[in-house]
């Protein structure tokens, strides 16, 4: 975990957050000691935690839809403060900071225009719905966005090939979202660890033709004709075989990269990072 992460210096106490939140505390259990735990085997309790853990730590009222991706705060906190530590090495102006973020559904896309509403961040704040397939170039040709220099752009791309995610999930009766098989199912692969913490999501959040690797190299196209527009770029990353290849892509095309580990309890992922500035302090 970062060492500014809040989550490492102040840790949650779900005792206190089950005393404040109704709707957790019937969520949660009592474990071994006494102690007041969280069922992480549930989508909703994991959902649940995370709206609460944002508006505690960061006074922030966010409705997270139900059957879509949830993120999990204190990781995405390690991938926002990773990208702060190379703003602050480049001495960018803190003043003048422009972020540039990727959603992949549509209904998320209008849950995350109704929290910028609800928290009074739009002049802080711009969500923009694109029509085509493009991940970077549509938006960064239209509107208020042409010309205009932004500092880094952050992802977390769909992580299975469509065939991969239909073995690791289930889809529920109405065929619009899928749930991962849990330490409690019977259909996990032999000699796989399953996950310890439940995900529901839909099938354009969870996959994507040929994997991440095929989305991140179809960003990385992209970010070559950007390549004045953004100081850098970066994207999670969560299989150790497509970082091995992405590293490959962006060496065969002579672009500088690094790469950092996110490590949150038994869950790795990677932050990969690309410029195309040659004075930009990218490790």
């Amino acid at each position: 975990m970062h060492d500014r992460n809040i989550f490492k210096l102040c840790p949650p106490n779900y005792e206190l957050l089950a005393r404040k939140y109704h709707d957790f505390r019937v969520k949660c259990f009592i474990g071994a000691g006494g102690k007041v735990c969280v069922n992480f085997a549930d989508a909703e309790s994991v959902r649940l935690l995370s709206q609460i853990l944002l508006i505690e730590y960061f006074q922030l009222n966010v409705q997270l839809p139900i059957g879509r991706l949830v993120p999990r705060v204190p990781q995405r906190l390690n991938y926002i403060l990773l990208v702060e530590d190379l703003i602050c090495k480049n001495n960018f102006d803190t003043s003048n900071v422009w972020g540039f973020d990727i959603e992949v559904d549509a209904n998320s896309f209008a849950y995350a225009a109704q929290n910028v509403d609800r928290n009074n961040l739009k002049g802080r704040i711009l969500v923009e719905q694109t029509e085509g397939n493009s991940l970077l170039k549509e938006v960064m040709s239209k509107g208020p966005h042409k010309d205009k220099k932004f500092t880094f752009s952050m992802c977390n791309p769909p992580f299975f090939d469509p065939d991969e995610a239909t073995q690791k999930f289930t889809v529920n009766s109405a065929g619009n979202t899928m749930t991962n098989l849990l330490v409690s199912d019977r259909n996990n692969p032999p000699g796989k660890c399953p996950p310890h913490s439940a995900t529901t999501a839909t099938r354009t959040e969870l996959s994507y033709a040929g994997g991440e690797s095929a989305f991140i190299i179809k960003m990385l196209e992209e970010s070559v004709d950007l390549s004045k527009t953004f100081c850098f770029f970066t994207t999670m990353v969560g299989k150790m075989a497509s970082l091995k290849l992405l590293k490959e892509e962006l060496n065969r095309r002579g672009i500088r990269w690094s790469v950092h580990s996110l490590c949150q309890g038994k869950t790795t992922r990677w932050v990969l990072t690309w410029t195309f500035l040659d004075d930009f302090k990218i490790e």
